[in-house]
């Protein structure tokens, strides 16, 4: 314990508690259908997973319609630093004595484009479109063997100082002159995109617009308009407020993978997307696909084979398949989780080999993502989501091996 905190304790215990942030634009309105605002909330992750879901022990931080995610977390790092600024006193009723916690910030939870949005990172559009490391590149390069070969291993990992750095040099890019493409560029190169700097960039490239059409000749003045225009705008403060938590918080390693949007409405969904309209096409336009009579297509087939199904012994719901069928196109993260368990069964014989293979591999896959059984029901309630957190977060991309396998042969059958 560091002295400052044994002057502060006196005598008292003191705790350290690990926080879960989540965040995601949602809806709550009744006079409209979609009214976007952002929410975010908090949960101890030192609490027992039976306590932990529970409505009371789930804390409202903040919700808005104008700010960001980022722009709400500069509230919340704010109250961090305070708390452990000086340490926050509560009465621990085990021991029946006054305590001083402090707290950190563990797992920034959500989804992958506002996990993105927290690292500073441009998402899935950026040419290195992975938030936690260096994998891609330019189309060039990705279309290339050597580039391709490259998006399955692991890339050097990011770091917040890093991307702070990066932020720190686009925002001193934006008031030199003739730096707008390079400044693109540079964004591109390393998939950086801050809120909070952006549009810091924007007005400090339009003063520097400005003060070019000028054309004073005095670079003197010019400098110091330049250095003027970066302090009224805030440039040297104009970053991520979670990169001041780099001494207990890396937002690369603290946003652990989302599987839902990743899996089931990633890879799963388009999976399933390809298969419809594979069984849809006609049979010539279809290579691979087995001739049947005009009588019985294949998707008539499909709906018959999955409304046969024996379903005794799934520890699934139902699986409704008039509705499956009827609406392919708009089915959720519950049905691609009991159809990648069942179609290899009933596709056979009505796809072409490299898709029947690719949804063998996708059931393969689902038992190694999702577990439907607890083993230990008692253990599994008392034990923290802490416990987790050394294997999410201690070392880059822990993914098994087959797992890697199997997303590089579904990406070959599927996307390649």
């Amino acid at each position: 314990m560091p002295n400052r905190w044994r002057i502060r304790a006196c005598g008292r215990k003191v705790y350290s508690l690990p926080i879960m942030v989540w965040a995601d634009d949602v809806s709550g309105n009744v006079s409209k259908q979609w009214n976007k605002h952002i929410l975010m909330c908090m949960s101890n992750l030192a609490m027992p997973r039976q306590s932990l879901e529970r409505e009371s022990n789930i804390h409202f931080v903040g919700t808005s319609t104008f700010a960001s995610p980022v722009e709400m977390m500069e509230g919340l790092v704010r109250m961090i630093e305070e708390v452990n600024q000086s340490g926050y006193e509560a009465f621990d009723a085990g021991s029946h004595a006054p305590v001083l916690f402090n707290v950190w910030l563990a797992i920034l939870a959500g989804d992958n484009p506002l996990q993105a949005e927290l690292c500073s990172h441009k998402g899935m559009q950026a040419n290195k479109f992975c938030r936690r490391c260096h994998v891609g590149g330019t189309g060039a390069y990705k279309r290339t063997a050597e580039g391709y070969a490259s998006l399955f291993e692991l890339g050097r990992p990011r770091t917040s100082e890093e991307t702070e750095n990066h932020v720190r040099s686009m925002l001193e890019m934006a008031v030199r002159p003739g730096q707008q493409t390079s400044l693109a560029q540079y964004g591109s190169e390393h998939g950086i995109r801050d809120a909070i700097a952006e549009p810091v960039i924007d007005q400090l490239q339009e003063v520097t617009r400005l003060i070019r059409k000028r054309r004073s000749g005095d670079r003197a003045a010019d400098e110091e308009m330049r250095t003027v225009a970066q302090l009224s705008l805030g440039a040297p403060f104009a970053t991520n407020a979670l990169f001041r938590l780099n001494n207990q918080l890396c937002v690369h390693r603290s946003t652990p993978v989302e599987a839902l949007h990743t899996f089931l409405l990633g890879a799963w969904k388009y999976l399933w997307t390809s298969t419809m309209d594979h069984l849809e096409a006609p049979a010539d336009a279809a290579p691979g696909r087995p001739m049947r009579p005009q009588a019985t297509t294949p998707l008539s087939l499909l709906l018959i084979r999955l409304a046969s199904l024996n379903e005794t012994g799934w520890n699934l719901p139902k699986l409704n398949p008039t509705y499956i069928i009827q609406h392919r196109k708009q089915l959720i993260g519950k049905h691609f989780k009991a159809l990648s368990q069942c179609l290899p069964f009933v596709l056979e014989d009505l796809v072409s080999p490299a898709i029947l293979e690719a949804w063998v591999i996708a059931g393969i896959a689902m038992p190694l993502l999702w577990k439907y059984d607890i083993l230990d029901k008692k253990v599994h309630e008392v034990r923290t989501p802490i416990d987790y957190i050394p294997l999410r977060l201690g070392s880059h991309h822990h993914n098994p091996s087959s797992l890697v396998r199997i997303q590089q042969t579904l990406i070959v059958l599927c996307l390649g």
